[in-house]
């Protein structure tokens, strides 16, 4: 996370313990909590809720962090985040234009 070292393992939760409100319009979902590895104490969470729809799919992405978090780490992880998604909605339509 930029210049902040951190190896962070992410544990799928079930939809019961949800960071936030589950949307039943996004039903494809990724719910996990992220623990810096060696630590039982959660560093931050996700939840992640897509649909399809005909052009393709909606996502509502959302990440959690304690309060203690800087301002630039959650920044950081903004653009990550924007990123990540970019490249990985970006390969799933050239596979489907070449299929």
């Amino acid at each position: 996370m930029g210049w902040y070292p951190v190896h962070l393992v992410m544990e799928p939760l079930p939809d019961d313990q949800a960071p936030g409100e589950l949307d039943p319009d996004y039903p494809q979902r990724v719910i996990a909590a992220g623990r810096v590895q060696g630590s039982a104490q959660p560093a931050g969470a996700v939840l992640h809720q897509f649909r399809d729809v005909p052009t393709g799919c909606r996502a509502k992405l959302a990440c959690y962090f304690p309060a203690a978090a800087p301002d630039d780490f959650i920044a950081i992880h903004q653009r990550h985040v924007a990123v990540e998604f970019s490249n990985w909605l970006v390969a799933a339509r050239s596979a489907v234009a070449s299929s």
